[in-house]
């Protein structure tokens, strides 16, 4: 029987992290309504992310798998006809 880790990573090794995040934000997050999630320091490539979400819930909730991660720069020239995704970009 593999692990959730193990079987994330099956298909190509890849780095898998730890992301703390607050409740609110991970309802985000899952519902689709936050689709930006800025760390100054993620790791390059392919990474498993395990969320981790604080009090009250204290409990790893979910993962994703990402790919390469984003400049600032490519998501306002992905986002140009956004100005309020521009002005949250702009705060970063």
């Amino acid at each position: 029987m593999r692990t959730i880790i193990e079987s994330a990573n099956v298909e190509k090794r890849m780095r898998t992290i730890l992301l703390s995040v607050k409740p609110s934000v991970f309802e985000r997050i899952r519902n689709g309504s936050k689709k930006i999630e800025y760390r100054s320091n993620f790791p390059e490539g392919d990474v498993c992310a395990f969320f981790y979400v604080s009090s009250p819930v204290q409990a790893i909730t979910g993962f994703a798998i990402f790919d390469n991660r984003v400049s600032i720069d490519d998501l306002k020239a992905k986002y140009s006809y956004d100005m309020c995704t521009i002005e949250h970009l702009n705060k970063m």
